[in-house]
């Protein structure tokens, strides 16, 4: 990944980070936030076959999101950018549908996760299923995003309306 042209720097310390994360994550597996990091951790050592097989409960067709804290929606944004590294674009889009459906009022970080949704509609060129989700994603992000995410709406809003011809 990124490493293997940034240098052996950078290398060692993504390996370090995913060291220390790891053994975070073995000393206490119950706290969501270890297992976040661990999985950004993985995610930026290239170890994505790992992250996913970690990950296969949040798959589990019975997985209810609705019960996630933000750490654990982080967990499955991680697994659904794993997936499709993996070329298993579906399951990581669906996942971040599924991210994507819950209520904003009850978890209002879900504006992250609408955002994701659109943007990976965009990049696997399914623009036309991009500009719903920017429908969907807009409103949410209208009222519970920063600046930067309404920016990041309208930017792949921009592209996909381009790469439609529109």
């Amino acid at each position: 990944m990124l490493f293997r042209s940034a240098g052996d720097g950078l290398a060692k310390l993504i390996e370090a980070d995913l060291k220390l994360n790891a053994e975070r994550y073995e000393a206490k597996p119950e706290e969501g936030k270890r297992l976040s990091s661990l999985g950004y951790s993985m995610l930026q050592a290239g170890e994505v076959s790992k992250l996913i097989d970690m990950t296969a409960r949040f798959r589990d067709r019975n997985s209810d999101y609705s019960q996630l804290d933000e750490d654990g929606a982080w967990i499955v944004n991680y697994m659904a950018i794993a997936l499709r590294a993996q070329g298993r674009q579906q399951e990581g889009i669906a996942a971040l549908d599924k991210l994507a459906s819950l209520k904003p009022e009850t978890h209002p970080w879900v504006v992250n996760y609408v955002i994701n949704h659109a943007t990976a509609l965009g990049e696997d060129l399914q623009d036309r299923a991009a500009l719903r989700s920017l429908d969907r994603a807009a409103p949410i992000a209208d009222r519970y995003g920063s600046p930067y995410a309404r920016a990041l709406v309208a930017g792949q809003r921009a592209c996909s309306h381009h790469r439609l011809g529109q």
